[in-house]
């Protein structure tokens, strides 16, 4: 149990480092040289400027799709429930105020205060081949009769922003939201400070990714090139004797799956809270999918049965002229694993037979499975935030070069076992 909390406990830690370290990337506003307006990408269709004094921000929502709905508001906690929107909706050209109090905003059409409500001036909305651009001023005056998320006048507040595809009110895609953290300030000079930027959970997905890539990319690969190639490791380590390869193959994989285990967590987290259902892609059921049968292979490798069938043999006796016998069996020797049964018959046993097959055929389908996983992650990802082109071109250069350069070594090998057995003979 205690090895468990302590796996549990290191993906933990090290996924919050990843997210912590990858936070500082995203954080990306700037003035934009017109007075004190700040402006950010949200996406790449999708950008927002703004300004704020002690009385009111004022904000301009632009996109590049035409003739499309546009929405950004204030948010309690970061997400779509208890938050106060204000939605541009080009069907019937409004900028209005929109409650989203329940979870019901996330299944029904709102509708927006009443008129004695909608406190927003200098309200536009404009769209042409250009796309479509949402302005308003927004007084901050904390009057629980008007809105019920509270502007923060000297702090930091939530912002959450989303855009549709049609000028009709309606759903918008999982991809086509987010949020960002603004500072505002009674002190004109201090105000506007871009804190943070979340796009729909860009930071654990980028996390996720970065996991993956380290777990199946470099991590796996070391694993198994130890065992392809065990013949050059094969000298004894420790006390106990075990193969140099064998301490390899086993502290890689394991490190492989506790960093799996990590990347895992970090796409739960990102699908809860993007409001979708679990698994319901195949870059999804296929990550499930491997988790499961990298776990029966983790298991399988530290069950593995012994290599030989016992043969109980009489024990042999030695005279003193044979008493460099024992030395063939010295702790730093390097010799195959076969090597240790020479009191035995050599010959395997059926069970493991048929587990070495299994074992090397479940780590060839995870191998292949984690190339068109990370393939189809890269996709996803770029799919999601417009970016991520360049990851997908530099993973297949590195693929393109590990692998081969995996299978040379193998061979090598191969070929050095070859002339050591045909220099026995």
């Amino acid at each position: 149990m205690m090895a468990v909390e302590h796996l549990r406990q290191f993906s933990h830690d090290l996924a919050q480092q990843l997210i912590a370290l990858l936070l500082l990337s995203e954080v990306a506003g700037r003035n934009d040289g017109s007075g004190t307006f700040t402006s950010v990408s949200l996406t790449s269709e999708l950008d927002l400027r703004w300004t704020s004094n002690s009385t009111a921000i004022t904000a301009e929502l632009s996109t590049t799709r035409q003739n499309s709905w546009v929405a950004f508001g204030l948010s309690e906690t970061g997400n779509m429930i208890k938050s106060d929107v204000v939605i541009g909706v080009p069907s019937d050209n409004s900028v209005l105020i929109y409650p989203l109090e329940t979870a019901q905003a996330y299944i029904q059409i709102p509708t927006p205060l009443e008129d004695e409500f909608q406190i927003l001036t200098n309200t536009e909305l404009v769209t042409d081949d250009s796309g479509t651009k949402m302005t308003f001023t927004w007084p901050i005056q904390n009057s629980t009769d008007v809105n019920r998320v509270q502007f923060l006048a000297d702090g930091q507040n939530l912002f959450i922003w989303s855009y549709g595809m049609s000028g009709n009110l309606g759903a918008h895609s999982p991809v086509d939201m987010g949020r960002v953290a603004i500072v505002l300030s009674t002190d004109g000079a201090k105000s506007n400070e871009l804190m943070g930027i979340n796009l729909p959970f860009k930071v654990q997905l980028k996390a996720h990714g970065i996991l993956a890539f380290i777990a199946w990319g470099v991590l796996t690969p070391i694993a198994i090139l130890s065992s392809m190639a065990r013949n050059l490791f094969m000298c004894n380590v420790g006390s106990n004797g075990k193969k140099a390869w064998l301490i390899i193959h086993i502290v890689f994989n394991f490190l492989s799956y506790t960093i799996t285990l990590a990347a895992f967590a970090l796409s739960i987290n990102a699908i809860k809270g993007l409001g979708r259902k679990a698994f319901d892609s195949s870059h999804g059921k296929m990550g499930i999918a491997m988790l499961v049968f990298l776990f029966v292979q983790v298991m399988g490798g530290i069950l593995r049965p012994d290599i030989t069938k016992k043969e109980h043999k009489p024990e042999p006796t030695y005279s003193d002229s044979d008493s460099d016998h024992d030395s063939s069996s010295k702790p730093n020797e390097c010799k195959d694993e076969e090597d240790d049964h020479d009191d035995e018959t050599p010959q395997k046993s059926i069970i493991r037979i048929v587990w070495e097959f299994s074992h090397r055929l479940l780590a060839l389908v995870l191998v292949i499975c984690s190339i068109w996983q990370m393939h189809a992650g890269i996709e996803r990802y770029e799919r999601r935030f417009g970016t991520g082109s360049s990851y997908k071109t530099a993973y297949w250069i590195y693929v393109s070069i590990l692998f081969p350069f995996l299978l040379g070594i193998a061979i090598f090998a191969k070929l050095k076992k070859n002339k050591a057995e045909r220099e026995s003979i």
